[in-house]
């Protein structure tokens, strides 16, 4: 079969299957069987790729077939493309890009990607480049006149409606799994540093606690951002609590400005946007800086407290939904496709958004709550975590960091796809064994008072308070523009620095947020 194969990642593993058949893989431990002679159907790819654990992705590569997949969180991207008489695939899709000499964006593509940050689907910025997707195989083969290109979804991230639910019990089980987890990340982390990202939140909590109680002690904590922001103070205040050593990297406009316009962030914005989302840019200046000064190892693994449990499911899921495919169209809309509003899009409308929503999941069999509420996380997990939040792992590899992401562990996965809906509305049962596990390892450590949570003071959709608070931002309209500009100008992360005043002015005053008015930056390649 005419395949051309091109990964630009040194940390890619080729071996040979046979006398004809080879593989390229690129994974963290995976425990699974040899791999079949011959996968005869994408059936085959899929129940394979079922059985891999870790962080993962493969090709597999025969006399007139090719597969490949990726993990559950898509933690290594691949994209591929097709001409008349050759299939491309490569961990660069910049590369596949030159292959099929493509030098347009698609519009709706960039439509799409100024609206959320993101492509969503399988398409990236330019048409004939695609994107395997998280949890997602693909099977190619030659046909008459082209390719035969099967893909199929072997995880979704969808909700399992439990048949009970022991609260008790299942509190015991998750400590359980939550040690296995950790354990896990400690086999492989062995000797080397473990660099923990650390917020005033629950996520990256629940790790530092885990590691505490199981007794890990090489872990660096870190935060970021301008002197004496809040999140940096709990930050420390945490560390402090469970006796681990603690930095913070002070950031500025002033540095953002010149350091967001060096060559060396130009590469890592090309290498980590792949043509289909926002490059993470949060930690990016900490993890250069700390690397410079000595602090961080050339070993070290970087562990983020990216998490399976989020909460953006809408309170309101519970109530009285008159219809529940339209509720769930109009909260990912707000959710995930208002980061400027759409008005300002040159094709894309409601319309097209509704299609790539329903294209992405299953809108014809929502008949209660719970079915909403998991069409609502599954198409989080699918776009948003996947492409933007888990994609942040690209930092690290472009200073030469390895990672792990043990709260997208399967087996932590798993669990939370059958807590009930109204445990996960608004992360209960999840803050509360949070609490739990901290408070415990804030003993263990020989304290007494273990850190509050950093509370986010928002009002829920809906509520008395929200509708007040629409009414007064409509009747201030001058005062609100007043203070969300000092807001974004004075970013807790700096990222004043990234536009200048005139500009944050109009993209303010045309209904930008932080994310919008990155991704319109990025799209037009202008900074500062």
């Amino acid at each position: 079969m005419n395949t051309e194969i091109h990964l630009i990642s040194e940390k890619w593993e080729s071996r040979s299957l046979s006398s004809s058949q080879g593989c390229f893989s690129r994974s963290k431990p995976v425990q699974s069987g040899e791999v079949p002679p011959f996968f005869r159907t994408i059936d085959d790819v899929a129940d394979y790729s079922k059985e891999l654990l870790g962080f993962f992705a493969y090709i597999i590569y025969g006399q007139g077939y090719l597969c490949a997949s990726v993990d559950l969180v898509r933690s290594v991207p691949l994209f591929y493309g097709c001409s008349e008489s050759r299939f491309f695939i490569s961990d660069s899709a910049e590369w596949v890009r030159g292959r099929l000499g493509e030098t347009e964006y698609d519009p709706l593509a960039k439509d799409y990607f100024q609206l959320a940050g993101y492509v969503p689907g399988g398409a990236t910025l330019f048409k004939g480049v695609r994107q395997l997707q998280a949890g997602e195989c693909l099977r190619v083969q030659p046909s008459e006149g082209g390719f035969d290109v099967s893909l199929k979804r072997y995880f979704r991230f969808q909700h399992v409606k439990p048949e009970s639910f022991d609260l008790q019990e299942k509190n015991k089980q998750l400590v359980d799994i939550a040690d296995r987890v950790v354990d896990r990340l400690i086999a492989y982390v062995g000797a080397r540093q473990l660099l923990l990202p650390l917020s005033g939140g629950y996520d990256s909590r629940l790790l530092a606690a885990l590691l505490r109680k199981r007794g890990f002690k090489n872990v660096l904590c870190f935060s970021y951002g301008v002197r004496g922001n809040k999140e940096a103070n709990v930050s420390r205040a945490i560390a402090a609590s469970l006796g681990f050593e603690w930095r913070f990297v002070e950031y500025s406009n002033e540095e953002w400005g010149r350091e967001w316009r060096s060559i060396e962030a130009a590469a890592y914005r090309d290498f980590a946007s792949n043509h289909c989302s926002l490059p993470h840019v949060q930690d990016w200046l900490a993890i250069r800086k700390m690397i410079e000064t000595g602090q961080v190892r050339s070993d070290a693994v970087a562990v983020p407290g990216h998490c399976c449990v989020t909460s953006f499911i809408p309170d309101e899921v519970q109530g009285q939904v008159k219809d529940y495919r339209d509720f769930v169209l109009d909260s990912i809309f707000k959710r995930h496709f208002s980061c400027r509003p759409i008005r300002l899009s040159a094709v894309a409308d409601r319309r097209n958004v509704d299609a790539v929503i329903s294209s992405i999941i299953d809108l014809d069999n929502l008949n209660d709550a719970d079915a909403a509420a998991s069409a609502i996380m599954e198409f989080n997990w699918a776009e948003r975590q996947s492409k933007y939040i888990a994609n942040s792992v690209r930092v690290y590899e472009q200073f030469g960091l390895d990672w792990w992401m043990p709260l997208w562990d399967l087996e932590f996965v798993d669990f939370w796809r059958s807590v009930p809906i109204q445990l996960r509305v608004d992360r209960r049962f999840y803050r509360d064994f949070v609490d739990k596990i901290y408070s415990c390892s804030v003993v263990l450590s020989g304290n007494s008072v273990p850190v509050e949570i950093m509370k986010r003071d928002r009002a829920r959709p809906g509520s008395p308070r929200a509708l007040l608070g629409r009414f007064m931002r409509n009747f201030f309209q001058v005062a609100v523009r007043r203070r969300t500009l000092n807001q974004y100008s004075n970013h807790q992360l700096a990222f004043g620095g990234l536009v200048s005043d005139g500009e944050l002015s109009s993209y303010v005053d045309s209904g930008y947020n932080i994310i919008g008015i990155y991704s319109e930056l990025f799209i037009r390649k202008k900074w500062g």
